[in-house]
């Protein structure tokens, strides 16, 4: 959990107090952060250390495995291979041209070796059908499920922070959810959209629809949901109610109220988030081997996650199909944000540029037809938006923070001093990881 923890705080603000005594730190708290790539080298010993030392197969149910610290390495070794030149990261040989192109071998390698690890000895497996993945009935703890943060059923407890609240902010409605639902101006962006119903396949030289993953994760009018509103037939959304007059909400997570699955409760869906699963590391393994590649043929767990979507496998692919199949299998799981910052790292021009070339805010709903077409006056990346800089890619931080502890406070270009992390020797190598 707190290898987990230190690679958000690496990815989010690029820079971390790193500390492994909470009570030295709450007498002494002005101190100088330490730089992401840092933040990431003591996220990654970590889970290099969990991955040794957990055992192979669950104590109990919902407890994470070593294949759980194998799959998270997978995606950290990748961050790292964007964040380092040559070799194992020592302090010297952290990258300082973002937009060289290419990544680390050395990390490259070890992502491939540690999804290997969990597709050749775990007994994950992906979940099918796709809605399988998100049904009240079958998304704790499934066959898929590397690390779900695990909350109650049977409470509404939302201030112990024993619930899992995030229904409230995704359901449109009460018919959807119990009591609380915030989700009704909450929708997928138009350039989101396009991804599942109007994607331009290069590989396959044609336009796809994504049609089973965009019905499980974006609620659009006419689509029915029979799990949902069961009492009374089903859910056909902007029938059963009116449609949202801006877009397509989002469905996935949203599995109806406590009469449809017999646990929900109010602000409290009963269900745990996947913060891991298999499907990743299926792709993040894919990403490792196409490494500084155009293109790699390396394609069949790729494919896997394809078919059990009903997409067409390919033969041979890009970093754009790798890019695209990311977003529209873990859309709203939280994950998409990560994939650009980690792309940022070796080719950040290139992320700058696709930020502000998206299609976000916008409607794109027309009431009177029922059709989601974008307005022929709209120029991306919408009104009100603005335009992304090598800055967006970090988070400021608080001002209450900085208040607190004016080592946190930014220079004029936004950058924080930090002083770097001093590590001992590892207490877990690859070797004994991969050997």
């Amino acid at each position: 959990m707190r290898g987990t923890a230190y690679w958000y705080i690496g990815s989010l603000w690029g820079a971390g107090i790193i500390y492994t005594n909470t009570s030295s730190l709450v007498n002494n708290y002005v101190i100088p952060a330490s730089p992401g790539i840092d933040v990431i080298e003591f996220a990654i010993r970590d889970l290099e250390y969990a991955a040794k030392y957990l055992p192979k197969t669950q104590s109990d149910l919902g407890r994470v495995t070593c294949y759980s610290a194998y799959g998270m390495l997978s995606r950290l070794y990748l961050s790292m291979a964007g964040l380092t030149t040559s070799g194992a990261y020592d302090g010297t040989n952290a990258a300082t041209d973002f937009n060289r192109g290419i990544r680390n071998e050395y990390y490259l390698n070890l992502a491939k070796q540690a999804a290997l690890k969990v597709i050749n000895e775990s007994e994950a497996e992906l979940v099918k059908p796709f809605s399988a993945l998100f049904a009240a009935n079958s998304i704790n703890n499934n066959a898929e499920s590397l690390f779900q943060l695990q909350w109650m059923q049977g409470t509404s407890d939302a201030v112990g922070g024993c619930a899992n609240t995030m229904v409230r902010f995704f359901a449109w409605s009460t018919m959807v959810a119990d009591t609380n639902a915030w989700g009704g101006a909450t929708y997928c962006s138009w350039d989101l959209w396009k991804e599942f119903s109007n994607y331009e396949d290069k590989t396959l030289n044609r336009i796809v629809d994504d049609e089973i993953r965009r019905h499980y994760s974006v609620a659009s009018y006419g689509e029915t949901y029979t799990e949902l509103n069961i009492k009374n037939g089903g859910y056909t959304y902007g029938i059963t109610e009116s449609a949202g007059s801006q877009g397509a909400n989002i469905k996935k997570y949203v599995i109806g109220t406590n009469a449809d699955n017999g646990f929900s409760q109010v602000n409290n869906a009963g269900i745990n988030t996947y913060m891991l699963r298999l499907a990743e590391v299926y792709l993040n393994y894919t990403e490792a081997s196409m490494g500084n590649n155009a293109s790699t043929t390396d394609v069949a767990y790729f494919n896997l996650v394809r078919t059990r979507a009903g997409m067409p496998t390919k033969s041979t692919i890009t970093y754009e199909d790798l890019r695209h199949e990311r977003r529209v299998e873990f859309a709203f799981e939280g994950l998409y944000w990560y994939d650009l910052v980690s792309r940022a790292y070796y080719q950040q021009q290139e992320v700058i540029n696709y930020m502000n070339n998206q299609e976000r805010n916008a409607s794109y709903y027309d009431s009177t037809t029922n059709t989601y077409q974008l307005s022929e006056s709209y120029v991306a990346p919408g009104t009100g938006v603005a335009e992304a800089t090598a800055k967006s890619l970090r988070l400021p931080i608080a001002d209450t923070d900085q208040s607190k502890n004016p080592n946190l406070k930014p220079d004029f270009n936004g950058n924080i001093q930090t002083v770097a992390y001093e590590f001992g020797e590892k207490e877990v190598t690859a070797e004994e990881l991969f050997n």
